[in-house]
């Protein structure tokens, strides 16, 4: 048997996935096969993308208010 190797992925390979799929271009079997990643975590990444996209916003007007 073969040995399941565990492949860590950039904070941009995951955010580029995730937009791709929040984009609605392509299908996640067509993004799954693109990136070579399974469809579950297209899903989990876009998931996470979506809602941690308010958080983005409340940063950035926190550090303008600093600026």
């Amino acid at each position: 048997m073969g040995q399941n190797i565990r492949r860590k992925h950039s904070d941009a390979f995951r955010a580029k996935v995730a937009l791709e799929s929040v984009r609605g271009t392509r299908t996640v079997p067509v993004i799954c096969c693109e990136f070579g990643v399974a469809a579950s975590q297209v899903f989990a990444w876009k998931k996470q993308l979506l809602e941690g996209a308010s958080n983005i916003f409340e940063n950035g007007a926190q550090s303008s208010a600093k600026s």
